[in-house]
């Protein structure tokens, strides 16, 4: 498999938060998988587990919506974001109410990676999944982000954004976010 440059300069450069968060989102999907092998029950294959960051805002009613919303999501999915930022891009919708599009990086004109539904503040890992995405990641260069590496490998990861989002940062954190940094970038 063929990583991006994995000195790509995310923030004016390789930072810490990408090494925080390759190396956070990793020990909790260890972890989901860990408690889930304990379980001796019988699983559903459509079992998910929930990932969240500590910057993200809940409406109390959003996740009222979360089964309706997962009616409409391919089979295949592997990871379904519930927030990310960017905007839709009409070719990735998965249906006709545009409820559901399906993530995969882009490229500007000049060959550089534009992020699309960007984020992984809040979202749903496949339980039965687990595994393999776990090893995905293993391969990615250290301080690689899960959310890049799992972007731009859409033949690896069947990534998946929810439309309208459950989630969302918080107003007073997403100011000075990192995925305000990335935004600002691109837009210039």
């Amino acid at each position: 498999m063929t990583w991006p440059d994995p000195n790509w300069k995310f923030w004016g450069g390789k930072s810490n938060t990408c090494l925080s968060l390759h190396s956070n989102h990793l020990r909790a999907w260890r972890l989901a998988l860990s408690q889930a092998n304990k379980y001796a029950g019988p699983r559903e294959t459509t079992s998910f587990v929930m990932v969240l960051e500590d910057d993200v805002s809940i409406n109390p009613n959003s996740l009222h919506k979360l089964p309706k919303a997962l009616a409409t999501v391919p089979a295949d999915v592997q990871m379904l974001l519930l927030g990310w930022w960017g905007k839709p891009r009409q070719q990735d919708s998965f249906n006709q109410k545009r409820t559901v599009y399906r993530v995969s990086g882009s490229r500007d004109k000049n060959g550089l990676m534009r992020l699309v539904y960007g984020g992984m503040h809040a979202y749903l890992l496949k339980i039965d999944e687990l595994e393999n995405l776990i090893a995905f990641m293993d391969e990615a260069p250290m301080g690689y982000s899960p959310d890049g590496g799992t972007l731009y490998h859409p033949q690896c990861m069947r990534k998946y954004a929810l439309n309208p989002q459950l989630v969302h940062l918080k107003h007073s954190l997403a100011k000075k976010s990192v995925h305000m940094e990335v935004l600002k970038e691109q837009n210039h």
